[in-house]
């Protein structure tokens, strides 16, 4: 796991994971108690200052 630090700026580790190829998920509960979990493709915009 990458380590961060304190502050508004990542670990440079951190941002190169975050800027990865990464999948999330969701999962809801339907009516009748069943799950349901959707993957999501998750990834981030390159900022100004970068």
């Amino acid at each position: 796991m990458a380590d961060t630090k304190n502050g508004s700026e990542l670990h440079p580790a951190t941002v190169e994971l975050a800027r990865g190829a990464n999948y999330g998920s969701i999962t809801t509960v339907l009516p009748g108690g069943n799950f349901q979990m959707q993957l999501i493709w998750v990834h981030t915009e390159a900022s100004a200052s970068s």
